[in-house]
């Protein structure tokens, strides 16, 4: 950062410039903590009904749900086919040992 000052001790009339980097680097600063809160709920939520296709897989001090290996009964097909895409491009993971 570099301070310019036309006369000596007249700091109200100083300015500062400020390279491309320190810029950047203030900014980074000032939207970072905007950006990691802002939480973005999971896909599988906006599919109708999936809590009848999908199964809770305990992880010990928590539970994930996931994709069985078959639709139940209950399970609407279109939603069983949502659950799917969302599982093949790893959104979702399928169930293993549950």
């Amino acid at each position: 950062m570099n301070v310019y000052c036309p006369r000596p001790l007249a700091l109200s009339t100083c300015k500062m410039v400020l390279s491309m980097r320190q810029i950047a680097s203030l900014l980074f600063f000032l939207v970072t903590p905007q950006i990691a809160n802002a939480v973005v709920p999971p896909s599988y939520l906006s599919v109708a009904q999936f809590r009848y296709c999908l199964q809770q897989k305990d992880m010990g001090n928590y539970s994930v749900w996931c994709v069985p290996p078959t639709r139940a009964t209950r399970c609407p097909k279109h939603s069983w086919q949502q659950l799917q895409a969302l599982r093949e491009s790893g959104e979702l993971g399928g169930c293993k040992g549950v």
